[in-house]
């Protein structure tokens, strides 16, 4: 193991520090802009700290390996990651699987020259390549994401958030650290119905989370291919409609946030901002709404996202003042 030196986490205790690897990214990549792209930094396990724009979160590898680390990005845009392992430097097998989870959590490998070649033509989207904007924060696995998705229906964000974090509790405790990795399949189906639903108070949606645990726990033939991206976006669609809870707009949501442009998600918070600045106070449909971004394809639901942003932010302090 890499000697350590020691610095103050954002939580006031004392951590170590391993010597820092470097991950390259894009040329206009910016951390932040990835960070602040929508709500999920403020879901355990991940922890932003707006001052030094530094990500910090725990992972549990397939091995029950607990890891905590940080991520900044010093410098200008397309500068490399500077990973920070806060548990100590990992050995070689779990730090390879660690990174490939990095470059999952922060969108690296998606090619969006083809969006950021239309943002500069569009007056909305210019600031996109501009600032590094253009990528959505992930988490580090297919389950994580789909179970936070489905908590996120049919309630107000702020309520998500104190559920999501409510769950979080029942993880693994990572020790001087003062937060907990996010709890897996398996430990939310030893938890039960019973103590999920007291914990997370998400009522009729627990019966969802322990289906879809229960799904992951059995090792459901095609998720490793759906994880990694090895099917089509209609496939991908087609799998998240599978599961119990997630409707279509959750499903839309999870596709565009993972990289595929096509359907905008049309939820109420897009009426609102299309009623408001695209079609002079009048109530739009759905169909309406689609039809004005589709000479965007197969960009419309980014060109809708990264054009509402700034609006929400503006309008809503939406990602303005974030939680440290």
């Amino acid at each position: 193991m890499q000697s350590v030196t020691s610095r103050r986490h954002a939580t006031g205790r004392r951590s170590p520090i391993g010597l820092a690897t470097r991950l390259k990214c894009p040329p206009s990549f910016s951390l932040r802009e990835t960070v602040l792209s929508h709500g999920w930094y403020e879901l355990v396990p991940f922890r932003w700290e707006d001052a030094s724009s530094t990500l910090y979160r725990a992972e549990v590898l397939p091995d029950g390996s607990l890891h905590y680390f940080s991520l900044r990005q010093p410098g200008r845009l397309g500068r490399s990651i500077q990973i920070r392992w806060l548990t100590g430097d990992p050995a070689k097998e779990p730090k390879s699987i660690l990174i490939a989870r990095i470059r999952r959590i922060l969108n690296l490998d998606l090619d969006l020259a083809p969006f950021l070649s239309l943002c500069r033509r569009e007056p909305r989207l210019r600031y996109v390549p501009r600032r590094g904007a253009g990528r959505f924060l992930r988490c580090g696995n297919l389950y994580e994401e789909v179970f936070k998705a489905i908590c996120g229906t049919n309630i107000a964000w702020k309520q998500a958030v104190l559920a999501i974090n409510r769950v979080g509790t029942l993880g693994e405790p990572m020790g001087e650290f003062g937060l907990n990795a996010f709890p897996g399949a398996e430990k939310l189906l030893r938890v039960g119905e019973s103590r999920l639903r007291e914990v997370s108070r998400l009522g009729y949606r627990v019966p969802y989370l322990l289906d879809w645990s229960r799904r992951v726990a059995e090792g459901e033939t095609g998720l490793d291919q759906v994880e990694s991206g090895r099917v089509a976006p209609e496939e991908q669609k087609r799998f998240r409609l599978s599961v119990r809870g997630v409707g279509k707009a959750t499903a839309q949501y999870l596709l565009m946030v993972w990289g595929s442009g096509q359907e905008i998600p049309v939820d109420s918070s897009v009426i609102l901002y299309c009623r408001r600045n695209r079609f002079g106070g009048r109530i739009p449909s759905e169909r309406e709404i689609r039809a004005m971004y589709e000479p965007y394809a197969p960009w419309s639901a980014y060109v809708y996202w990264f054009e509402f942003l700034p609006w929400a932010r503006e309008h809503w302090g939406f990602n303005r003042n974030p939680r440290t």
